[in-house]
C-alpha cells in the first residue's frame, strides 16, 4: 500500500525489515550460529550448485531465518480515504473522487513505465577465524532461499510447478542465487562492518516468504571459510505510482 498524503497523492518512501533468529533481531547479542564450509575444495564449492534434496540441508552449513513481516510484493490488500461524497465529519478522512485512485495505490505498484520499488540487502558477516587475514584470504561462496506458503511444497527451498519436485530449480531469495564474500573475524563486538549485498535491486521480495535459508557452500578450509552472520538488513524503496505518476495527481 502506498502512504497517503492528504494534501494529494502517494509518496515514496523507506521501510526497512529484518530477517529474525531464534524470535529477535539478528544482532550481535542474537548471532546466527557458525556455518561450516560445506566443501573445502575451491573448485567445488565455485561450481557447485543445487541438484539433489542433500543440496538444500547439508549438515553444519545452512541456517533458517524467519520472516516475521510480509514482502513488499502486491497481493490484494488497497487503502483508501473516504470520498467527499460519502465522508461527513473528519475532513482529514476526505479525498476528493479522482485521488482515490492514487491513495489507494498499493505498495508495489509499477505503473506502467516499469518498476517503482528496489530492495537493497545489507549484511553483517564474520568469515573464516583470523581477525584481519587481507582482503581475498578469509572467503566464501553463499546462497539464501526463501519459502513459499500457499504455492506447491510451500514450506520447500525448491519449486515443485505442478506439485512435480524440481530441486535444479531452488526459490532464490531476492537474486542471491549464488554471492562469493571476503571478509574477516574478530569477535561479536570487534571492528563489525556492514556490506552491500545488493543496492536499489529492481524486484518485490515475495508476501509469502516466511524463511530465508542461509547455505554456506564454501571455499577453503574452516579457516577460511566459517561464515556467521551477526546482522540482516532488507531495505525497501518504494515510488508509488499510478498511470505513470510518481508522486501524486497528475497535472
Amino acid at each position: 500500500m502506498a502512504v497517503y498524503n492528504y494534501r494529494g497523492g502517494a509518496t515514496p518512501y523507506v521501510m526497512q525489515t529484518c530477517p529474525y533468529y531464534n524470535g529477535s533481531e539478528i544482532s550481535k547479542d542474537n548471532p546466527a550460529p557458525t556455518l561450516s564450509p560445506r566443501y573445502t575444495d575451491q573448485s567445488t564449492a565455485r561450481t557447485a550448485y543445487f541438484d539433489s534434496s542433500d543440496d538444500y540441508s547439508p549438515p553444519g552449513s545452512y541456517v533458517d531465518f524467519s520472516l516475521p513481516h510480509s514482502g513488499n510484493q502486491h497481493f490484494y490488500s488497497y487503502v483508501g480515504g473516504v470520498p467527499y461524497s460519502e465522508a461527513p465529519g473528519n475532513q482529514s478522512h476526505r479525498i476528493r473522487e479522482n485521488e482515490y485512485a492514487v491513495a489507494n495505490a498499493p505498495m508495489s505498484d509499477s505503473g506502467s513505465g516499469g518498476s517503482r520499488h528496489c530492495v537493497s540487502i545489507w549484511m553483517q558477516a564474520q568469515i573464516g577465524t583470523a581477525p584481519h587475514p587481507g582482503v581475498g584470504t578469509a572467503r566464501t561462496y553463499f546462497s539464501v532461499l526463501c519459502d513459499a506458503q500457499g504455492s506447491h511444497q510451500g514450506g520447500s527451498f525448491w519449486n515443485a510447478p505442478g506439485n512435480v519436485i524440481s530441486y535444479t530449480s531452488p526459490r532464490v531469495f531476492l537474486g542471491m542465487s549464488k554471492m562469493h564474500v571476503t571478509g574477516q573475524r574478530y569477535g561479536l563486538a570487534n571492528y563489525r562492518d556492514w556490506m552491500c549485498l545488493s543496492q536499489y535491486y529492481p524486484s518485490s521480495q515475495p508476501m509469502n516468504a516466511t524463511t530465508i535459508r542461509v547455505i554456506n557452500w564454501g571455499y577453503g578450509s574452516s579457516t577460511k571459510s566459517d561464515f556467521q552472520i551477526i546482522g540482516f538488513k532488507l531495505i525497501h524503496h518504494i515510488y508509488p505510482s499510478v498511470n505513470d505518476d510518481y508522486y501524486g495527481l497528475r497535472s
